[in-house]
């Protein structure tokens, strides 16, 4: 399962979204919009998450490339210099 919101010039922040609503989610395009601020660390709790683009927004990915790096994640990060095919 997949959510694209690519380009919707969507705005603000997903520091309060509750990721826990979506176990199945598997892709999460968020690329191309206005959103800013910190990724929540919930976000790891989207176990089956394979893909995430955050590109061209002004989000603060540092939590999500330490993400990326542990062994046990097999989650691809896209952030600004990446997209997804």
């Amino acid at each position: 399962m997949g959510i694209d919101l690519n380009g919707l010039d969507l705005n603000g922040t997903i520091d309060g979204l509750d990721f826990s609503a979506f176990p199945s989610l598997t892709r999460l395009n968020l690329r191309s919009n206005s959103l800013a601020g910190a990724i929540p660390a919930n976000i790891s709790r989207l176990s089956k998450l394979t893909h995430l683009d955050i590109g061209d927004n002004d989000l603060d990915h540092t939590y999500l490339l330490s993400l990326e790096a542990c062994p046990t994640s097999s989650t691809s990060v896209l952030t600004e210099t990446t997209s997804l095919e």
